[in-house]
């Protein structure tokens, strides 16, 4: 199935599993250049791909639960679960 698109994967009715991630955000802060780092309690260290409107940093506060989905292009998304907000993060340590 390597190298099919999405749509020739449903059409053969392959399934892909996504790994994910669920975690609580532990801490939040800026970081040079404006983006946003995120701590989670599992201990890992995650930052905003690019710099976020306070809206959708409205949805990733601190005890907020979120998922870290591996996107389908390369990368993650770091979704919050109540509201369903994504924003793209990658992994710092």
């Amino acid at each position: 199935n390597f190298g099919l698109s999405n749509k020739q994967k449903k059409e053969a009715d392959i399934k892909t599993n996504k790994i994910q991630l669920k975690s609580v955000i532990s801490s939040s802060s800026k970081a040079v250049g404006g983006k946003t780092r995120f701590g989670l309690e599992n201990g890992q260290l995650w930052e905003s791909q690019s710099v976020l409107s306070s809206l959708k940093l409205s949805n990733f506060k601190v005890k907020n639960n979120i998922i870290i989905e591996e996107a389908n292009m390369g990368g993650f998304w770091m979704i919050n679960t109540s509201s369903n907000v994504r924003i793209k993060v990658k992994r710092i340590s």
